[in-house]
């Protein structure tokens, strides 16, 4: 099957994430298994040939730790701040930012490179299934899930 490398990672995550409702039919599992199995391979070799710049690494766990400091779980927490503490903590990244600005930078690099990588079409085998074998999706994300399916899931 011709997909883009950026499929095979979506659909390693589905294949890794994916909760169903039981049972489960053999068909379906065995989809799972041998696609996990081949776009592992795939996602692993991509990782390794674009890890993360080391200072950016740094960059990520200080960013992490504000917003633990902060207590920030999602992004609309931010807006529910108070203005003299949201400012605090908007300040701290912005000092954190200006520190690192290289390795941000460089990682924007690698970034806009692996893009383009996962946008190449690769030739893998992957294997379908039947809708009649597809269980129900139990995830919050089920349309996630079921989008990186989809390309799996054939009538013939």
């Amino acid at each position: 099957m011709k997909v883009k490398r950026e499929y095979t990672i979506k659909l390693n995550n589905a294949c890794r994430n994916g909760q169903f409702e039981q049972p489960i039919s053999g068909r379906f599992r065995y989809m799972l298994s041998n696609n996990l199995k081949t776009t592992e391979e795939e996602r692993k070799l991509t990782l390794e040939a674009f890890p993360a710049d080391p200072k950016f690494l740094e960059y990520d766990s200080k960013r992490r730790k504000i917003n633990d400091e902060y207590k920030i779980t999602d992004p609309t927490d931010i807006e529910k701040m108070e203005t003299d503490i949201k400012d605090a903590y908007l300040n701290k990244h912005e000092v954190l930012k200006t520190e690192y600005a290289d390795a941000l930078s460089v990682q924007d690099e690698i970034n806009k490179e692996l893009n383009t990588f996962l946008q190449e079409e690769i030739e893998i085998d992957l294997k379908t299934v039947k809708p009649d074998d597809v269980p129900v999706i139990l995830n919050k994300n089920h349309w996630e899930i079921w989008d990186a399916l989809s390309e799996i899931v054939k009538d013939n």
